[in-house]
């Protein structure tokens, strides 16, 4: 039985192309590294040098974001916690009353985390009237940001008028993501908009109602008497679990035989 002779530079040319694709890859490192994500990459395995820099970029994309959602920079004022190195920095920030803290929460979390930073926390205080966010990298705070409903000066408070107040929610929405459910996010009246969740169009009209400046709630599919059965249930509620931004709070979808008990 005769042995085949490997071809003469074979196990040279792989080489090269390990070689090549190391090469590659390093270059391609580097230049993350060089990016605001590759900063605070380095910030959170142990280059604390990096820290002025990851802060000073993210408090940029806070403001930027605090602006896009129509707050001045007459709103915002920024002071440091204490004076030694590496301190927070403390960004409190005034919104009118009728504005969406959920809202400017979506698009605060959305711009730090395309600078590769993260909400760490956020609290709701004030009965609702005002958010306390920790911003920073995964091991990092770098910003406290307070954000609080009020009358801003040089505005006059808009007077509510006589009688019961009214509250619009429309539910069922996750279906379908067509031309009415772009009429209704686009209506620019206050609203509120229910989606199930779990569903092909849940999570992409979550986004357009926070975007759209609407409180979106999440409708939960229970047990019904009919129709569906527990283990259905628990997979929409696992859904919505898994996807936190969908809804502030939970009201029940068909649950007829668990509101029964």
């Amino acid at each position: 039985m005769t042995r085949r002779r490997p071809r003469e530079g074979s196990g040279l040319w792989t080489i090269a192309v390990v070689l090549a694709v190391l090469v590659v890859a390093a270059i391609a490192f580097v230049r993350f590294l060089q990016t605001e994500r590759g900063e605070a990459f380095l910030l959170d395995t142990g280059f604390g040098g990096r820290y002025e820099k990851v802060q000073r970029s993210l408090g940029v994309r806070i403001v930027s974001a605090l602006e896009e959602a129509g707050i001045g920079r007459k709103q915002i004022s920024e002071e440091h916690e204490s004076n030694v190195p590496d301190a927070v920095v403390v960004l409190r920030v005034k919104v009118p009353r009728e504005a969406s803290l959920v809202w400017i929460n979506n698009r605060i979390d959305r711009a730090i985390s395309a600078g590769g930073g993260r909400v760490r926390t956020c609290r709701e205080d004030r009965g609702g009237q005002q958010i306390t966010m920790l911003i920073g990298t995964r091991r990092k705070v770098t910003h406290r940001c307070v954000i609080r409903k009020g009358r801003l000066p040089g505005k006059p408070a808009r007077e509510r008028p006589a009688g019961p107040a009214l509250a619009i929610l429309v539910d069922d929405f996750g279906y379908s993501n067509g031309k009415l459910v772009k009429e209704f996010l686009s209506l620019g009246v206050p609203l509120s908009v229910s989606v199930i969740p779990g569903l092909r169009y849940s999570e992409a009209i979550c986004r357009q109602g926070i975007e759209a400046g609407m409180d979106v709630i999440c409708h939960l599919p229970m047990e019904p008497e009919r129709g569906a059965d527990a283990a259905q249930a628990r997979d929409r509620g696992g859904a919505a679990r898994g996807d936190r931004r969908c809804g502030i709070l939970v009201h029940h979808h068909a649950g007829d035989r668990v509101r029964g008990r």
